[in-house]
């Protein structure tokens, strides 16, 4: 990704721009030309042939949504916090987390999250960002924030911890296709798409 945003900057300041078209597809092995011909792709074959065809290619995570940030930030997971589905960029850096254990008394706030909203690194965020927070407790949807007084205790499901450091970190980011952007190029995005009734799972739409 460094080399990508040199790349932009060398084109940006060029006399005369090169045309670059940039194509980023997370979740698609290479099953299509011009890898191989299981998949035929005549277009992308032929696109591939007029530019360059990258043949080495190295996952940060096993899972796709910790690899798209990295696509698109040019971070490892270890500086992103996204380790999975769940958790996201926007969360602060939580540290350890004590699963089946919760904080008891000095209670200053409650949180709804969402089940898919970031779970408990997003309730770490919500304890990072309050002045008074110290500790937090995430069980069953609801963020409990605690005050430095509160006291650890076991409970079945819960997990907890204590506040965490630079919840907006990524408001200092700057996207691969941003940089690109801000340098004069047009940039595109698209969401992916399913086939109605496969692999539908619990993901929103």
């Amino acid at each position: 990704m460094t080399a990508l945003r040199r790349l932009a900057t060398v084109l940006a300041t060029a006399s005369a721009k090169l045309n670059v078209l940039y194509v980023l597809v997370d979740d698609l092995r290479p099953s299509i030309e011009p890898y191989t011909d299981n998949v035929p792709t005549p277009h992308l074959r032929a696109l591939a042939q007029r530019g360059v065809v990258f043949d080495r290619a190295y996952a940060n995570q096993a899972v796709c949504s910790p690899s798209r940030n990295s696509f698109l930030t040019g971070l490892r997971p270890r500086s992103t916090k996204a380790w999975n589905f769940v958790n996201h960029v926007r969360q602060a850096d939580c540290g350890l987390e004590v699963p089946d254990a919760a904080w008891r008394g000095d209670e200053i706030a409650e949180v709804s999250i969402a089940r898919d909203g970031g779970m408990a690194g997003e309730c770490c965020s919500h304890c990072t960002l309050a002045a008074a927070c110290a500790k937090w407790t995430y069980a069953n949807g609801t963020c409990f924030l605690h005050g430095a007084a509160a006291t650890r205790a076991p409970s079945s499901g819960a997990v907890s911890g204590a506040s965490g450091a630079d919840a907006t970190w990524w408001a200092r980011t700057t996207t691969t296709p941003q940089h690109f952007r801000e340098r004069g190029y047009w940039t595109a995005g698209a969401p992916r798409r399913r086939s109605p009734g496969f692999f539908e799972g619990d993901c929103p739409p």
